[in-house]
């Protein structure tokens, strides 16, 4: 089904989102001619890099955007985070992220909103308007709702539920590569139909739309795509193509749509933030900080045990078809016995891994006063940091000496808030040119264990902007902008539209 763009009354201000379109390929692709519609944007439309909040991209980027606030502030930097004042990792859900959403003044003001597949959206009935909660996001953490409540029956009735489950590393557990394929090939077009449907229906001020399938594609695709990716896939390739292009080009075809649909209206396209070749060293972070607990007068031995171990791992990996490793590794990680010997562990170290997204990895001091078995004093911080900092700084690739480690980041240095205390107290920002699983430091010794998660493609900092349509010279984009500034920017034009000033408003 296809929704006509006929009939539809023009919102004043549309957002169309990206969720980690890689700004990079997409601009590789569009030169190509295989997204004539971003092309376009290019070439003509003012447009900027988007700078997102440093060290949580998986867990922080939306919400700091529906915010306007960082991690610090709004209290979500990841899917799982450590509970207050426990050892303990839980999920989280959206539900918990605080602080207003920078479109609730306008809904407040009078103006008519839709949003449509915004991850990590807390449906508020409160504020009206139309709200499509989790219909088609990636890794969706809350169940299909709207608001109105009874426009979720409407839409699974009309356009049906989106066809790939809520993680699609469920599909590729199950080696279903062309099933997950054709799925993400299929929801950008519903999507678009969904929105069309809500134009012809009502009036808006302001439409926002986000598509989910480039965040799919990207983590589970790219080893087919890349050829220099070192798990890289040829015979799936043979079988499937390149499945990360085929869906950049129908989203390009998406976006084509919805700026058919909406001419006339002042339109920001959003690509949220980038996605790469999963390169990073957080799986030997742990092993590196237990050795660093326990000091160097220890390491002889566990050293060669640990060695032969992570052989033995990559010997046996290429025998074991890979989906039923990943199987292993997920069971093994979401056990519950598993999860109370790792609280346990990190009750026992001085300093452990705090989980976080892969490409900055989270190091937490196990600090008195502040963790329930605290074993670093306050006098003691910056010394601890300090050497957290010259040892991961200082580790290279074995063999070669190539530095794996562009820097290590003090979070308070950067952050500040009500849940600065739940945040890690480092980031380690990983040099992700190459692999990183065989590295070493004169103090650390020798650490070789390689990824073997499921997901060959791994995120990216920064996104890009575009403003096209009437009022789009006078935006004053410049060369980049900051993801906290991006939705108050577009608040203050649908206020524009609608003759209030925001002048006085505190930030959304």
């Amino acid at each position: 089904m296809h929704g006509s763009a006929t009939d539809i009354e023009t919102p004043a201000v549309v957002m169309v989102g990206f969720d980690a379109m890689d700004p990079g390929l997409a601009r590789e692709l569009a030169e190509r001619g295989e997204m004539p519609n971003l092309k376009r944007l290019f070439d003509e439309a003012a447009n900027a890099v988007v700078r997102n909040p440093v060290g949580f991209v998986v867990g922080g980027v939306w919400p700091s955007f529906i915010t306007a606030t960082p991690p610090s502030v709004h209290g979500r930097h990841c899917y799982a985070q450590l509970r207050p004042g426990s050892y303990d990792v839980v999920d989280v859900s959206p539900l918990g992220i605080e602080g207003k959403p920078w479109w609730q003044p306008l809904m407040e003001a009078g103006g008519r909103v839709c949003n449509v597949d915004i991850p990590f959206t807390i449906p508020r009935p409160d504020l009206g308007g139309v709200q499509i909660v989790d219909w088609g996001t990636h890794d969706r953490c809350l169940d299909f709702v709207t608001v109105p409540e009874a426009e979720a029956h409407r839409i699974l009735d009309r356009f049906g539920a989106h066809v790939t489950p809520g993680m699609c590393d469920a599909v590729i557990a199950r080696g279903r590569w062309a099933e997950l394929r054709d799925q993400l090939l299929t929801g950008p077009a519903t999507r678009t139909d969904i929105v069309l449907d809500q134009l012809a229906r009502a009036d808006f001020d302001l439409v926002q739309v986000v598509h989910a399938e480039s965040h799919c594609v990207g983590h589970q695709f790219w080893k087919v795509h890349d050829p220099d990716y070192v798990d890289h896939d040829p015979q799936l390739r043979a079988h499937l193509g390149d499945p990360l292009v085929d869906v950049y080009r129908a989203l390009d075809t998406e976006l084509g749509r919805l700026l058919e649909a909406t001419a006339g209206a002042l339109v920001f396209v959003l690509l949220s933030h980038g996605m790469g070749p999963h390169h990073d060293g957080d799986h030997l972070v742990p092993e590196i900080l237990r050795r660093l607990d326990q000091g160097a007068s220890e390491q002889s031995g566990t050293e060669h045990l640990s060695r032969v171990v992570q052989r033995a791992k990559a010997a046996v990996r290429p025998l074991v078809p890979g989906r039923l490793l990943d199987r292993y590794y997920v069971r093994r990680r979401n056990s519950e016995t598993v999860k109370a010997q790792a609280a346990q562990n990190r009750a026992r170290s001085r300093f452990f891994h705090h989980v976080n997204n892969t490409m900055y990895s989270g190091i937490r001091l196990n600090l008195a006063g502040r963790e329930p078995q605290g074993r670093v004093m306050t006098h003691e911080v910056d010394d601890t940091i300090a050497m957290l900092t010259e040892q991961f700084e200082a580790l290279v690739e074995h063999g070669t000496g190539r530095h794996v480690v562009n820097r290590v980041i003090r979070v308070s240095d950067i952050y500040e808030g009500p849940h600065l205390v739940d945040l890690p107290d480092l980031l380690v920002d990983w040099n992700r040119d190459e692999p990183i699983g065989d590295v070493s430091s004169p103090s650390v010794g020798r650490v070789l264990s390689h990824y073997v998660g499921q997901r060959s493609g791994d995120h990216r900092l920064d996104g890009r902007i575009f403003v096209t349509g009437p009022g789009a010279d006078s935006v004053g984009l410049g060369d980049e902008i900051d993801c906290l500034e991006v939705g108050p920017m577009i608040a203050s034009r649908v206020l524009e539209r609608l003759g209030v000033d925001d002048g006085d408003r505190e930030p959304a």
